[in-house]
């Protein structure tokens, strides 16, 4: 009997191990699931800010129908309108539906619901909150967030399904929808975002300058800081800036006598 003790120890304990590794343990796609929403229910926090329920918030949606095509401007200004009579009501939808968003990732029976309309909710922010992140503009740039931070979050969705048709990808991308599309995919939004910062947007004299410039005003003292100084840095490989620019108003001092050209 003692053998027989002694010997069932050991299994014993190896039962406990792998039932406590068991449904308790988070594979690397559900902590990633997780990310996202918790990302979600950051969004939805800072939705229920006091400015949002402003004219400001739908001001903010009207500007990305700028320079896009009539087919894409026309809803993005109709949405805006729409928001702007009815911002109070409007606002707090959007907040909680991204509060439930991330709740519902979080949630392991909502999961698959959560995520479809994740995508699906992050493709209509696209579109009528960032006008596409002005890629049919004219004036995309990864400094000013070309893409789209929210097309990430539909990119995400689909890449985290809980499915597994390439068990054995290399990565947790591959998983649902196999290794090649998930390199593809990578692929896509890199070459974008070196395509991108290659476009005279990015590349003019004194545009980032500028771009740094416009995401300071409102930021929080911390973040305003920080595009400041990342703005003043760059501004000393600027070869040139351009007429009306921060560079080129400033006040010029006036030579000294030991430089003044001769007359």
């Amino acid at each position: 009997m003692t053998e027989s003790l002694a010997a069932g120890r050991p299994a014993a304990g190896h039962a406990v191990g792998r039932a406590a590794a068991g449904p308790a343990a988070l594979d690397a796609r559900r902590k990633l699931q997780l990310a996202l929403g918790v990302i979600w229910v950051l969004d939805g926090i800072l939705q229920y800010q006091p400015s949002m329920f402003t004219a400001s918030f739908p001001g903010m949606l009207a500007e990305s129908a700028h320079g896009n095509p009539a087919v894409v401007a026309g809803p993005i200004t109709w949405s805006a309108n729409l928001i702007g009579h009815h911002v109070v009501v409007l606002n707090a939808i959007f907040a909680t539906i991204q509060l439930a968003l991330g709740l519902g990732i979080a949630w392991r029976p909502t999961v698959r619901l959560a995520l479809a309309a994740s995508a699906a909710w992050s493709l209509a922010i696209w579109w009528l909150g960032e006008g596409f992140g002005g890629i049919l503009a004219g004036a995309a740039s990864p400094v000013s967030g070309a893409p789209g931070p929210v097309v990430l979050y539909a990119i995400l969705a689909v890449l985290l399904w809980p499915a597994d048709r390439d068990p054995d990808a290399p990565s947790v991308a591959g998983r649902f929808i196999g290794r090649r599309p998930a390199q593809a995919v990578w692929l896509v939004l890199w070459g974008s975002l070196a395509a991108f910062a290659l476009l005279p947007a990015s590349r003019a004299p004194g545009a980032i300058s500028h771009m740094l410039t416009d995401s300071a005003d409102g930021a929080p003292a911390w973040l305003a800081w920080i595009d400041t100084h990342a703005r003043t840095g760059e501004g000393g490989l600027t070869w040139a800036a351009p007429p009306g620019s921060l560079a080129s108003s400033r006040p010029r001092a006036s030579p000294s006598p030991s430089t003044a050209p001769a007359a």
